[in-house]
C-alpha cells in the first residue's frame, strides 16, 4: 500500500499547528521534521512542542546531530515512527537506540543523504523497519528532486524485501510516478500540498497517481508469477502408447471398368479451306436472301391483283344493280 504524507517543516508554532489542523482533514499519516540548526541548517520545531491528533500516524524525521541523547524526549513523545539520519552519530550506539524505541513499540528508521551509500547501513537493516532516501536539500521544502538516489532502492529490498522505503524531496504529480515505478512505498510530500491553492485537491491527485500505479506494478507482477510457473511446471510425462490391434483384412474391390479408348481427334483443317467454306456458307446466305425477296415481290403482285380484279367485280355489280327494274324487285 503505498502512503502519501504531507510534511510540515517550519520554526513557527502558529504556522505549525495550522497545517497540522488542515491535514488532519483529509491525511491519515503525516511527516514531521525536526532539526537541531546544527545537522540541518535551519532550525525547526523543538521536540517538546511536537504533537500531532491521534487519529493520525505520525512519523517524526529527527534531523540532529546527536539523537540518542533525546531518547528519553522521544520515549514521552510516542510517535508511529522515529527516523535518524544514517550520517549522524548513532553507529555505536544504534543497536541500543533501536531495541529503546522497539521496546516502547516505536519503529524505528534511517534517512540517507544524497551521499551516502546504502551498504554502510545494510550491517543494521536486522534493526531498522523504514528507510528514508533523502532527494532534495536538508531542512527546506520546494527543492528538485534527484531521481538518481533511486539506485538504492534494489540494493536495500535485495537484502530485506520487505522493508518500507520512503522519499523525501520534491515530490510532484509529476515525479510521483516515477518514484513509485522506482520502489517508493511512502511519498514525504511538503510545498506541493502545503503551498498549494487547494492542498485537499493536491492531496487527492496524489493519491489517485498511487492507487492507478499500485495496480500497474500488481499486474505486471501477476504477469511475472505467471510466467515463472509455467517455466517451473514440470513437462507433462506421455502415457505409452497400447499394441495396436491387428487390422482385419481388407475385403478386395471390385475391378475399375476400363475405358474405352478416345477416338483420335480429325486433323485440323488448312487454311485455304477454312477460307473456302467461309465464302460457301456467305454465298448460301445470299442466296436464300434472294429467295425471300424473290417471293415477297410474287406475293405483292398477286395481291395487287386480287385486289384490282375486287375492284372490277364491285363496279360491275354496281351497275347490274342500278339496270335493274324496281318492280321486278317485288
Amino acid at each position: 500500500m503505498i502512503s502519501i504524507a504531507p510534511t510540515i517543516t517550519t520554526d513557527d508554532p502558529a504556522v505549525y499547528k495550522q497545517q497540522m489542523l488542515l491535514f488532519a482533514r483529509f491525511a491519515r499519516r503525516v511527516h514531521i521534521d525536526i532539526a537541531d540548526g546544527k545537522f540541518a541548517p535551519t532550525k525547526l520545531t523543538p521536540i517538546k512542542e511536537v504533537w500531532w491528533p491521534g487519529s493520525m500516524q505520525a512519523d517524526v524525521h529527527v534531523m540532529y546531530e546527536r539523537p540518542y541523547d533525546h531518547a528519553r524526549l522521544f520515549l514521552a513523545m510516542r510517535p508511529d515512527m522515529i527516523i535518524v539520519h544514517a550520517e549522524a552519530a548513532i553507529v555505536e550506539n544504534f543497536e541500543l537506540f533501536a531495541r529503546l524505541m522497539h521496546k516502547a513499540g516505536i519503529r524505528v528508521g534511517v534517512a540517507l543523504l544524497p551521499k551516502t551509500r546504502p551498504q554502510e547501513i545494510i550491517e543494521l537493516l536486522e534493526h531498522i523497519d523504514h528507510v528514508l532516501i533523502f532527494g532534495g536539500k536538508l531542512g527546506f521544502q520546494g527543492g528538485k528532486a534527484d531521481l538518481k538516489n533511486l539506485k538504492k532502492v534494489p540494493i536495500l529490498r535485495a537484502h530485506k524485501p520487505a522493508l518500507e522505503i520512503s522519499w523525501d524531496g520534491g515530490v510532484t504529480s509529476k515525479i510521483a510516478p516515477k518514484l513509485i515505478a522506482g520502489g517508493i512505498d511512502v511519498l514525504n510530500v511538503g510545498s506541493f500540498i502545503s503551498k498549494a491553492v487547494n492542498p485537499y485537491a493536491a492531496y487527492a491527485t496524489l493519491e489517485t497517481i498511487a492507487q492507478t500505479m499500485e495496480r500497474r506494478l500488481e499486474a505486471k507482477k501477476q504477469k511475472k508469477l505467471k510466467k515463472s510457473n509455467k517455466q517451473k511446471e514440470p513437462k507433462k510425462v506421455k502415457a505409452p502408447k497400447l499394441p495396436k490391434e491387428p487390422k482385419t483384412p481388407k475385403v478386395p474391390k471390385k475391378p475399375k471398368k476400363v475405358k474405352a479408348p478416345k477416338a483420335p481427334k480429325a486433323p485440323k483443317e488448312h487454311k485455304g479451306l477454312k477460307i473456302l467454306k467461309r465464302r460457301h456458307r456467305s454465298e448460301r446466305k445470299d442466296k436464300k436472301k434472294d429467295k425471300k425477296a424473290a417471293t415477297a415481290r410474287q406475293l405483292k403482285s398477286l395481291n395487287l391483283r386480287q385486289t384490282k380484279f375486287a375492284r372490277t367485280l364491285l363496279r360491275c355489280s354496281r351497275q347490274l344493280v342500278v339496270g335493274i327494274p324496281r318492280g321486278r324487285w317485288g
